[in-house]
């Protein structure tokens, strides 16, 4: 009888023991799926599995070995996140993104074209970054096209089911995307996708899915931040050098010379520009035998929803003719309220003209202002 007693009082202890390790095991799995997804790889050909756009044209613009280099240089100046491992820069930090002074990475307005014919799409894509449908192209007009310069940590955005699935997602460096005035990452180009900025709570970058590239490093990616300050142009790696050089914001064509205005409002501002060569170069003369070109001119119409930021940019492509040249703003239509603009002219990757100026009446001229091309 005792002997019997003794055999259930085990019995019962290992039970007991049992359901602890059970409980305890229960415990670890639930810890491992608050720990969340792991952040998905994506290089730069993939347009992953459930992209906004199919067949997107993006130009293949490569990293040479000098822009690498100038690359790490700028990240590892960059403070470390304790959490993740990455990198943490500001967007406006000069040198984060890469481009050339002579070839965009993508065309925003080939998106805008798109979303307008996928109105479903348009509808994802435009509550993901919080815009009206209606309100799509003006907010891609006014993004700016670069290259990534090293890997980089965002909220990626696929279309699945009717609706925006986001995701974290590390962009190998090289991709193509535009970016805002604040300098963050808003579309994938090649995919369409619209990205916001990196939710790191719960993840690792040493937790990933997808095949890494040759040279990924967890402590190389970079976690862009957005900022109270709005940049007036950008300070890009050049894709084929590693130098550093200037380009005004917006979708407009960098090269040699480049002036752009931006504005917020309903007022029609006009971009003039006078080559070297004496030709004027502004909305009812669009070109000029020296190569000058206005290939964004924007109306907003008075009493419109539309009210920007706004972009207008004149710019020579490969060479401008030596010589002085005057560039100035006119208030075409001012809607009867005063406007402030601001005016930059990149001449060979630097800025020469950064000014920012208001008017208020209609056909005001602007301070005109001069500069040198060599």
């Amino acid at each position: 009888m005792l002997l019997a007693l003794l055999l259930l009082l085990v019995a019962a202890m290992l039970g007991a023991a049992g359901a602890l390790v059970i409980v305890l095991n229960n415990n670890d799995d639930d810890k491992d799926e608050d720990s969340g997804a792991p952040v998905t790889l994506e290089p730069v050909e993939s347009p992953g599995a459930s992209p906004f756009v199919t067949g997107s044209a993006v130009t293949t613009i490569p990293l040479s070995s000098a822009a690498v280099d100038a690359a790490d240089a700028i990240t590892a100046d960059l403070e470390v996140d304790d959490e993740t491992g990455g990198r943490v820069a500001a967007g406006t930090e000069p040198g984060l993104y890469g481009g050339t002074m002579d070839e965009q990475s993508c065309d925003p307005f080939d998106l805008a074209d798109f979303l307008e014919t996928e109105p479903e799409k348009a509808a994802a894509w435009a509550g993901v970054l919080g815009v009206d449908v209606a309100g799509i192209r003006a907010y891609i007009e006014n993004l700016t096209p670069v290259l990534l310069t090293a890997d980089t940590w965002v909220t990626n955005h696929g279309f699945e089911e009717g609706q925006a699935a986001p995701f974290q997602s590390v962009l190998q460096a090289g991709t193509a995307v535009l970016i805002d005035e604040h300098g963050v990452p808003r579309v994938r180009c090649f995919c369409g996708n619209p990205l916001t900025e990196p939710e790191t709570d719960d993840y690792t970058l040493e937790s990933t899915e997808g095949e890494a590239w040759d040279d990924y490093e967890p402590d190389g990616v970079r976690l862009v931040e957005g900022s109270d300050e709005t940049l007036e142009t950008l300070t890009l790696l050049d894709a084929e050098t590693g130098d550093q050089f200037d380009r005004g914001l917006g979708p407009g064509q960098t090269g040699a010379v480049q002036a752009t205005l931006r504005w917020t409002g309903s007022a029609d501002m006009d971009l003039h520009v006078i080559d070297a060569n004496g030709d004027e170069i502004y909305f009812a003369a669009s070109t000029s035998e020296s190569g000058g070109e206005l290939d964004l001119d924007k109306i907003p119409g008075c009493g419109g929803t539309d009210l920007g930021p706004h972009t207008e940019n004149i710019f020579w492509e490969d060479e401008a003719p030596p010589g002085e040249y005057t560039v100035w703003v006119l208030d075409y239509s001012s809607c009867g309220e005063s406007t402030e603009f601001s005016l930059q002219v990149v001449v060979g990757g630097t800025t020469v003209v950064s000014e920012t100026e208001t008017l208020s009446t209609d056909y005001t001229e602007g301070t005109r202002y001069t500069f040198d091309v060599y």
